[in-house]
């Protein structure tokens, strides 16, 4: 394996900021690597690392750092079978973690890239398959080799799912594999979904906020206020709206641009939820128009938009975003209602949602009380909030007017 040299020595700050190296970061980098290539970077204080570079990258060169090497025992083997060995601990450390977490029969993000030291890949667990994606060429290289360990050790079909838009910056090819499933079959918090395998968007399904609508659940068990019509907007399959209903609420409404009404109502007769679901497709902000036209009033909106930008230097666009969707949703409310803000982009904080929330609020004469917060459950694992894997974030206000 080749042995590359960097121009300064790598601390634990540096761990939890991402483990990314770029070309400037070497003292010199061979024309000889191919992209994805598993390589020992060796600090000038004498410690080495393993991980894999690709330095054809639509960014130019792009190097992970996967694990320190505190022996050198890892010399007398050859780079694939190290990448192997390398990959195999950490998938199998990555399904220990999730079954100390979560039952057997449980749905859940099985693989979640960085954070379970496996940069690229990222794999969610359905009750009859296994959906994956790869983003980096070092795993890409042994795709095949990931879905024969995750088929023999989960005993479940495993498909990978290559997107061409997650993969152009890495310059990945595409593979056009036939590989493809009628349908996934997924558990949420009790809740079960049929989905059909060509209309799914991104991985599946949004394991996300299933840890955050569990604690929605459990707040609005031991709520007193009314419980007649709860709003789901940005809805998808419908989960957070299902768990309204089965929290009491007499009437939910559904709103998604996408066609996914038959899912949400067989997912209703499953659970005996269908009475009083409404749903109506179409673009959301233009929906929240109608709804405060025909003077639309809701005892509780959940709200958990796609994400509004996937790049921090985005920010402020996004934030304008949410902006002019609270400002829409404020209106419907009744004058004693909930509100439920979920976010999924990158960036954005849990003091910047609560400040568009509050501004918003006060513009339209109601005031808020936080009644409840959260971030991402452990199978989306991070070890602290500057880790560049946080970006869930999960509000629950109750409004009043003044």
């Amino acid at each position: 394996m080749q042995n590359l040299k960097l121009k300064k020595n790598i601390n634990v700050s540096f761990f939890r900021s991402g483990r990314i190296l770029v070309e400037k970061d070497f003292t010199y980098l061979p024309s000889s690597l191919i992209p994805g290539e598993w390589v020992f970077y060796e600090c000038p204080d004498g410690l080495k690392f393993l991980g894999f570079i690709n330095t054809r990258t639509s960014k130019g060169v792009v190097a992970y750092i996967i694990k320190p090497i505190l022996d050198s025992h890892l010399n007398s083997f050859t780079e694939e079978q190290i990448a192997k060995k390398v990959i195999e601990e950490n998938l199998n450390r990555s399904i220990q973690l999730r079954k100390k977490f979560y039952k057997e029969k449980d749905n859940y993000r099985l693989i979640y890239g960085f954070n379970d030291a496996l940069p690229g890949l990222i794999a969610d667990c359905y009750l009859n398959c296994i959906l994956i994606q790869i983003q980096t060429a070092g795993l890409d290289r042994f795709r095949d080799y990931i879905k024969q360990y995750l088929e023999q050790t989960c005993k479940k079909q495993v498909l990978i799912i290559d997107k061409i838009e997650n993969r152009k910056n890495e310059v990945l090819p595409n593979f056009n594999t036939n590989e493809t499933i009628s349908q996934i079959e997924v558990i949420d918090n009790g809740f079960s979904f049929t989905l059909p395998f060509n209309i799914i968007q991104k991985n599946g399904f949004y394991f996300d906020h299933a840890h955050n609508r569990t604690k929605m659940e459990t707040f609005l068990s031991k709520y007193h206020g009314n419980k007649n019509h709860g709003l789901d907007l940005f809805c998808y399959t419908g989960s957070w709206g299902m768990h309204l209903k089965r929290a009491g609420f007499d009437n939910v409404t559904f709103v998604d641009q996408g066609d996914y009404e038959s899912i949400l109502i067989d997912c209703a007769k499953k659970n005996n939820l269908e009475k009083g679901i409404e749903y109506i497709r179409g673009d959301v902000f233009d929906s929240l128009d109608k709804l405060n036209i025909q003077n639309k009033k809701y005892d509780m909106v959940v709200c958990d938009p796609p994400a509004f930008s996937k790049d921090i230097k985005n920010l402020n666009s996004a934030l304008k975003g949410y902006r002019k969707l609270y400002k829409k949703i404020i209106p419907v409310l009744n004058p004693q209602a909930l509100l439920v803000c979920a976010s999924c982009t990158f960036g954005v904080s849990l003091n910047d949602l609560s400040t568009i929330v509050n501004e918003n609020a006060a513009n339209q004469n109601k005031r808020c009380v936080l009644a409840d917060l959260g971030t991402q459950g452990c199978d989306h694992n991070i070890n602290d909030f500057d880790n560049k894997g946080y970006y869930l974030k999960y509000l629950l206000f109750y409004l009043e007017d003044n």
